[in-house]
């Protein structure tokens, strides 16, 4: 998820944690875009207006959830370059990701880059952020090919909550992650507090509905969750 302290998010880290923890959030990643992302974004003075390095003092003083820090990485050229800091500084929970305003070869290379990226990144990234968002490179990705790089160094793909609820992932790039990733994550992506609360919990509707997951799972699912 992303805060407004250090990326183009819309609320604070306490405004975040408070509200993750009322929702029984047991742990949360703050992964914010990198240095790349912001300086494409003209606005790394306003989403860098917080000092990184802060967090390495950050205590959760409003419950008993756990807070890690990240970085969302930019793959910035077709060799598989990235960027993996946020106001210069890197992080031990990376994110691999691609981005139209960062990478700017031909979208048609994105899973050679993506690949090289792993190749060279392994120990070191945790999961492959949106492979399936249209808005990004979803419809560029050779998705057989990437699950099966991921597959073997055992690097899961996400499945982008935010991106399926709003019907901007193809659905049958879902589904082939659902049936040949050894391992995905679920995540909110989230940009704000709404976020937060709603798409993981529509998402697993949908998934529900497309028989993707049993009703059990689903209801399981829910009972984590206060406001439901």
């Amino acid at each position: 998820m992303h805060t407004s302290s250090f990326s183009d998010g819309l609320n604070t880290l306490d405004e975040i944690v408070q509200f993750a923890g009322k929702i029984w959030y047991k742990q949360i990643c703050i992964t914010d875009h990198s240095d790349a992302s912001l300086d494409a974004f003209k606005r790394v003075w306003i989403y860098g207006s917080v000092a990184r390095w802060s967090l390495r003092s950050y205590q959760n003083l409003h419950n008993d959830m756990a807070v890690d820090f990240g970085v969302e990485w930019d793959i910035i050229d077709k060799e598989g370059n990235t960027c993996f800091t946020i106001q210069w500084k890197d992080s031990d929970f990376c994110i691999l990701s691609a981005h139209s305003h960062v990478y700017t070869d031909n979208p048609e290379t994105i899973t050679d880059a993506t690949t090289k990226a792993i190749e060279k990144y392994a120990d070191t990234i945790k999961f492959i952020a949106h492979p399936t968002c249209n808005n990004q490179f979803g419809k560029y990705y050779d998705l057989k090919r990437l699950v099966d790089v991921a597959n073997y160094w055992k690097i899961p793909l996400e499945l982008n909550a935010k991106s399926i609820s709003r019907g901007k992932s193809d659905e049958k790039n879902v589904k082939y992650i659902l049936e040949h990733a050894d391992e995905m994550y679920l995540n909110s992506d989230a940009h704000n507090l709404a976020d937060l609360q709603t798409y993981r919990v529509q998402t697993v509707a949908i998934l529900l509905q497309r028989w993707y997951i049993s009703q059990e799972d689903y209801d399981k699912f829910i009972r984590h969750f206060s406001f439901v």
